[in-house]
């Protein structure tokens, strides 16, 4: 799982994150229930699985990614 920010208001930057938010968001169609977490349907596909980390392999599963109807 990636994370994109900015921490400038300039407009390049600002055209950059929205760049990559339209890319994310035409690749990644389903959106997590009350999050702001995108995932596409190959990530939907091995949910039931594989283990969906989002930090490292040692975190403990309460910090896994969860998929929420």
């Amino acid at each position: 799982m990636n994370h994109i920010g900015t921490i400038s208001n300039s407009p390049e930057s600002l055209r950059m994150f929205n760049t990559f938010k339209k890319a994310i968001k035409k690749q990644c169609n389903k959106q997590n229930k009350g999050s702001n977490i995108w995932y596409s349907d190959a990530v939907d596909a091995v949910s039931n699985k594989y283990r969906l980390i989002t930090i490292n392999i040692n975190s403990p599963r309460e910090y896994d990614f969860v998929i929420e109807d």
